[in-house]
């Protein structure tokens, strides 16, 4: 979760040092606003810095996705979540992370929008916090397609290909093994094309750790795939060395064929003779 700040400086000082402005010979007011962003299938969290020690009676908390729509969509009373409507756009995915906090599961694009927090404190004074809540779209998960060139058995030339990035808006990076820098322009064994949606290899068995991997990102989330070059190559180094035993292999049972083929036409000429 990421709170920029516009409002505040950060979610955290607010929870810990800073108390935002208020006056308390009154019943109500609105202490601080905050700006929340979320990435899409992951969770959030709204936690409420109170401006004074006194135990909330109630929490209810609105939803407003658009100018003038004013939902109910959960309140906290005695430590429970209640649930005015619990077929509305959230469903399960409301709970509860501590007395004064409210969780939200497997964000949804609609999700955002402005989420108010009314408490109402044990001296019948209430308070209203306010969240500016913005989804993020997430990175679809990576896919690396390798195709393969050509391989010996001295080297493996193989294009691989990282799907994911076809909407649009996405980073596309390439990693070699436990490297901490990504690979950049090309070098004498690899090279980048396609926009760095393609990455073409010459690797040597034992030259490095083969395994490559791909990272698609935006400013607010990131996934990646790996994948182990030996199980491609390896398999086209094993056919070229191991042909020549498959063949030896093939003779000796054609020969084993004709000699027990042979074997039986000697026994039924010595039966048919001792006959």
């Amino acid at each position: 979760m990421e709170v920029p700040g516009f409002w505040c400086v950060t979610l955290l000082l607010l929870l810990l040092d800073r108390r935002c402005s208020g006056t308390a010979n009154i019943s109500a007011w609105n202490p601080c606003h905050y700006q929340v962003r979320g990435i899409q299938g992951r969770s959030v969290l709204l936690p409420i810095a109170l401006t004074s020690p006194e135990r909330a009676d109630k929490i209810e908390w609105k939803f407003q996705p658009r100018a003038g729509l004013d939902l109910v969509i959960a309140e906290f009373t005695g430590g429970k979540l209640q649930r005015p409507n619990p077929g509305d756009r959230f469903g399960r995915r409301l709970g509860m992370a501590g007395e004064a906090t409210l969780r939200i599961a497997e964000l949804e694009l609609g999700d955002g929008g402005v989420y108010v927090a009314r408490v109402r404190l044990a001296s019948a004074v209430v308070e209203e916090h306010s969240f500016t809540f913005r989804v993020h779209e997430s990175v679809p998960e990576p896919r690396i397609v390798p195709r393969l060139v050509s391989r010996t058995a001295e080297a493996c030339n193989v294009t691989l290909q990282c799907l994911g990035s076809e909407k649009g808006g996405i980073n596309v990076s390439w990693k070699s093994g436990d490297q901490l820098s990504f690979l950049e322009g090309s070098s004498d064994w690899y090279q980048l094309s396609g926009g760095s949606t393609d990455l073409r290899v010459s690797w040597w068995p034992n030259s490095s750790d083969p395994t490559f991997t791909c990272l698609l990102s935006n400013a607010f989330d990131q996934k990646s795939a790996s994948l182990d070059l030996a199980s491609i190559c390896y398999n086209g180094r094993c056919s070229s060395e191991c042909l020549s035993w498959v063949r030896v292999t093939m003779l000796v049972g054609v020969l084993v064929q004709i000699l027990i083929v042979a074997a039986l036409n000697v026994l039924e000429r010595i039966r048919q003779e001792q006959n």
